[in-house]
């Protein structure tokens, strides 16, 4: 007997990026996945969802895939766009010449345009990535197993004691089911 409840994680590291799967599941009839990948994995999102219809039958399943720095560093760099910020500089100072009492235009100025800056992931190739989610679904579905597998023969420890409580119920009703209507005419 297999339990519905489980937890499994698993990793793999590569050039300081670490990637991390972790599969939580729970009761539900059916087969229900939910998978949360960041953008570099999206492409393997299929993969992923094939090995999970393949190693599991039922149950909701949530898959989060994390990367993060395996060494405590930044896993994202930012890049300015230079070009755009001086575009944005030169017309911040065009306008403040038409103001009738102009300030002089500051780096907080420019700070308001959010779109200077870009938040780039040192790219790691996407055939890497694939080996890497491989390693760690290799790690996590059998940990995730193994607690739904302890949790099954929790569960049936505990049926066999219930099964048991309720013969013995029984049995004791039916010792004493013949003295009850001669108790209650008396």
């Amino acid at each position: 007997m297999l339990g519905m409840t489980g937890l499994g994680e698993g990793q793999a590291t590569h050039e300081g990026v670490r990637l991390t799967l972790r599969l939580n599941t729970w009761n539900k009839k059916g087969l229900e996945l939910r998978l949360t990948l960041p953008d570099e994995l999206l492409g393997q999102e299929p993969w992923l969802r094939d090995r999970l219809q393949t190693s599991l039958s039922r149950g909701s399943v949530q898959a989060t895939v994390a990367l993060e720095s395996a060494t405590g560093g930044p896993t994202r760099a930012v890049q300015l766009n230079e070009a755009l910020a001086r575009s944005y500089l030169a017309e911040l100072q065009r306008l403040a010449a038409l103001m009738p009492h102009p300030e002089p235009v500051t780096l907080a100025h420019l700070l308001h345009n959010s779109d200077l800056f870009t938040a780039v992931r040192g790219a790691l190739p996407a055939a890497t990535l694939q080996t890497m989610l491989a390693t760690a679904f290799d790690a996590a579905l059998p940990a995730l197993l193994a607690m739904r597998e302890a949790e099954g023969q929790a569960l049936a420890v505990d049926l066999r004691s219930r099964g048991q409580a309720m013969c013995e119920q029984v049995a004791l009703i039916a010792e004493q089911a013949p003295r009850v209507p001669v108790a209650a005419r008396e």
